[in-house]
């Protein structure tokens, strides 16, 4: 019996929280004949250790490890493995399977392209006039900053925008606000912000402060932040799962 696990960064954000919840709840309708359980690495009741010992009591003899985390990072790279073979010592007849994590491919980029869409509202995103920024949490990975510049250039393409931006919540420059200001500078009457956040969290709530404060400085100028991409992260999930079952 396959068990699947649906592993989570966890966040102190209760909306966050909240939201990664409803996707599991999604991919486990979207998988009735799959157990479903939803962990997290910390800031979670349920962690990958108490995730483990619940799928083996329910009668699992493989796992599939899904990690709902966007880039192969440190969490990907060296934290889930270890939580799980720590946890899976204690069962050694235990199977278990890690599935890569959300990555920068096609689904990814439907994923924003739905959210652009959606921000944009009656902005059309082709407009010579509107301005596209992808919002990156920011990393000190050695190639974050470049799988962030490609999905701009990939969303650019799709969506056919031609004064597209790139910019960071941390790590890395530049700025929100620095970003913002370049491309109004350089003439976009209306921007749209689509951040590559899974969730709701602080990083997001301090983007949400700085367009405010920027709307006041740029009256006039429609400053529309995307929702993060949350259960619009459901087919690439669904898809992720039956391919490696």
């Amino acid at each position: 019996m396959t068990v699947v696990l649906l592993i989570g960064h966890g966040s102190r954000d209760p909306v966050g929280m909240a939201q990664f919840m409803a996707l599991a709840q999604q991919v486990a309708l979207t998988c009735p004949e799959q157990t479903v359980l939803p962990c997290c690495l910390s800031h979670h009741p349920v962690e990958i250790a108490d995730a483990v010992a619940q799928a083996v009591t329910q009668g699992a003899t493989r796992l599939l490890a899904v990690p709902v985390i966007l880039l192969a990072a440190g969490h990907v790279l060296r934290d889930i493995p270890h939580a799980l073979a720590e946890a899976g010592s204690e069962y050694p007849a235990l199977e278990i399977q890690i599935t890569p994590p959300i990555g920068t491919g096609a689904g990814l980029l439907a994923a924003l392209h739905q959210q652009a869409i959606e921000a944009a509202q009656q902005t059309p995103l082709s407009h010579p006039d509107t301005g596209l920024l992808v919002l990156g949490r920011g990393s000190s990975a050695p190639d974050g900053a470049d799988q962030i510049e490609r999905l701009a250039q990939q969303l650019a393409t799709v969506t056919d925008n031609h004064r597209t931006g790139i910019a960071y919540a941390a790590v890395c420059p530049p700025t929100l606000a620095d970003e913002t200001t370049r491309l109004i500078d350089a003439g976009a009457q209306a921007v749209v912000v689509v951040p590559c956040f899974l969730f709701a969290g602080v990083l997001l709530t301090r983007a949400q402060t700085t367009l405010t404060r920027l709307a006041e400085q740029f009256s006039g100028v429609p400053l529309n932040l995307a929702d993060p991409l949350g259960e619009r992260l459901l087919p690439l999930l669904k898809a992720r799962i039956d391919d490696a079952l």
